[in-house]
């Protein structure tokens, strides 16, 4: 029986997270917050659509926010009738977060004793990181929050059990949670913050090239991160507003009276 529950545990963690947080979402109930109605829905339509040539800035700045991340929701909407089910959906993103939560609170907590403090502490320490009031208000909904979190707690995840097992972060570990954070980051880029405190934890501990070097490594991977989620989206206004804008300024320079 004990081997059974070894061997299933961290299955059955996964599978519980993501129900929870999955009728969490259900439990919130329709999602009609401003910026679904002005640009989540939108953004995704746009950039499926190639509207950009043709709208005219209809979700204010918002219109250029990268869309990569409202096309879920958009998918999810067109194939399923169900609102229930697209929330229950919706908030897998949030129960993974929760579960890369408890593999390093597992790793957090050592084992001590009989075993039952740690399993208190660590039910204790994960109640307290899954019941914040602004995680709970965005579980399921469409502002985009989880996602890039879940993201940056699968890093800090991968960085911990790496620390646990060698006793420093791998140039794997290192390399997943790089990439992964820095694609957080360009599909959210206020998550920037984020990749740059992920660079100070690597460098912080070590001697000092040690501690430069992986500074160094981490920068590279959430560049690379970076470029795979926002390089496409980048491009696309690059070529959209500064190479027309050059053009229309040379055309008009050559006009009689154009330049001054």
């Amino acid at each position: 029986m004990r081997a059974i529950w070894a061997r299933w545990q961290w299955p059955f963690a996964l599978a519980a997270c993501l129900a929870a947080a999955g009728l969490r979402s259900v439990a919130s109930r329709l999602d009609v917050n401003w910026d679904l109605k002005n640009y989540h829905f939108y953004n995704a339509y746009a950039f499926l659509n190639a509207r950009m040539g043709w709208d005219i800035a209809p979700a204010q700045l918002q219109t250029y926010y990268n869309p990569l991340l409202d096309l879920p929701f958009y998918f999810l909407v067109q194939a399923i009738p169900s609102p229930r089910i697209i929330a229950f959906v919706m908030g897998a993103t949030a129960g993974i977060a929760g579960f890369a939560l408890l593999r390093m609170l597992t790793v957090l907590f050592p084992k001590r004793g009989d075993g039952w403090d740690r399993v208190l502490w660590i039910a204790l320490a994960f109640a307290v990181g899954v019941t914040g009031s602004v995680g709970l208000s965005v579980i399921g909904a469409t502002m985009n929050e989880w996602p890039p979190a879940m993201m940056l707690m699968v890093s800090l995840a991968i960085l911990v059990a790496s620390i646990d097992k060698h006793g420093h972060p791998t140039m794997p570990a290192m390399a997943i949670a790089g990439v992964v954070t820095g694609i957080a980051v360009g599909l959210k880029l206020t998550y920037g913050v984020f990749g740059m405190a992920l660079i100070a934890a690597a460098a912080a501990s070590g001697t000092l090239p040690e501690r430069a070097r992986r500074a160094f490594t981490m920068g590279c991977f959430l560049f690379v991160g970076f470029m795979l989620s926002y390089g496409v989206w980048g491009a696309m206004l690059y070529e959209h507003f500064a190479i027309r804008s050059s053009r229309t300024s040379t055309a008009s320079s050559s006009r009689p009276g154009g330049s001054r």
